[in-house]
């Protein structure tokens, strides 16, 4: 998963909720809380899907098919819905998502930031590990002495 928003520059809708790498796969994920725009959330998926395998609302409120336009547009565009209960933190999928066809060069572009992002995290974790296993070998000096 990537540590904050992610940033798809240049598009109408850059800030990604969240983004994640599952298998092979890169999704996005948009969060609507209780008071949020489902509309505004359709067209964020609509551009996410130019840059992701994947995309899914998560919306606190029921989006249901049989009251809602928006629940067939985001259909149509095959992007997963999944409702969320923050009482209950529970999450109840409604639809998957299928496959979407991103422009290679945006898709290219995920693929580099979560590898920079990979290799970032394994240096600070290195270097915590370096600085944790320094620290203990001082108090093991500090002791056989």
């Amino acid at each position: 998963m990537f540590p904050m928003e992610f940033e798809c520059v240049g598009s109408d809708h850059p800030y990604v909720d969240v983004a994640a790498k599952m298998g092979q796969q890169y999704w996005a994920f948009e969060y609507k809380s209780q008071n949020d725009s489902i509309t505004r959330g359709v067209e964020q998926l609509r551009c996410y899907s130019q840059w992701f395998d994947y995309v899914v609302l998560v919306a606190e409120r029921e989006v249901d098919h049989r009251s809602s336009r928006k629940y067939w547009d985001l259909k149509e565009l095959g992007a997963g819905l999944w409702n969320f209960d923050p009482v209950s933190g529970r999450s109840i999928e409604r639809s998957y998502p299928t496959l979407q066809q991103p422009i290679k060069e945006n898709r290219r572009f995920v693929v580099r930031r979560f590898q920079r992002m990979r290799k970032g995290v394994s240096r600070a974790l290195q270097s915590e590990l370096d600085i944790f296993t320094g620290a203990q070998s001082q108090l093991t000096d500090f002791f056989v002495l």
